[in-house]
């Protein structure tokens, strides 16, 4: 999947900065997605970063965050949880995204998670935020 490839790509780039393995935390609603993240992070020597669903990060923070959407208007993942999900949240959205001290990267397409389902307001107003903050720590990787 392209999408776990660009979150592949991300913690490549992040080990690149110095940050060591523990401070880096992919986060994602879907079982196949940790599944398929944990099989590339194995393959590239690096599965001792945390691949997480939803309630595993709850207490933590780590340096990186990636929050892994997978959601887009042309494909929904049909193993989620939609009433229990970052997602659709606002609770979980907010515990979520408070779990990053460092980097938030957010890989999934903004338009969607503006536009579509309870939580899009949230969404919206992370992402305006954070482009109005001018914020270098934190990006929104569109994948359609």
């Amino acid at each position: 999947s392209l999408k776990a490839r660009e979150v592949e790509q991300r913690i490549i780039k992040l080990a690149s900065l110095g940050l060591s393995h523990s401070d880096i935390c992919v986060l994602t609603p879907y079982s196949k997605q940790c599944s398929l993240i944990r099989y590339l992070l194995r393959k590239i020597k690096m599965s001792d970063v945390n691949v997480l669903m939803t309630q595993g990060v709850q207490g933590r923070e780590y340096r990186a965050l990636i929050v892994s959407t997978v959601r887009t208007c042309r494909s929904e993942t049909p193993d989620i949880d939609h009433e229990s999900s970052f997602i659709n949240d606002p609770k979980l959205f907010n515990m979520a995204i408070t779990r990053a001290k460092d980097w938030l990267i957010v890989v999934g397409d903004p338009y969607t998670l503006c536009t579509v389902g309870p939580n899009r307001s949230c969404w919206e107003k992370l992402i305006k935020y954070c482009i109005n903050c001018n914020s270098s720590n934190f990006h929104i990787v569109t994948i359609l």
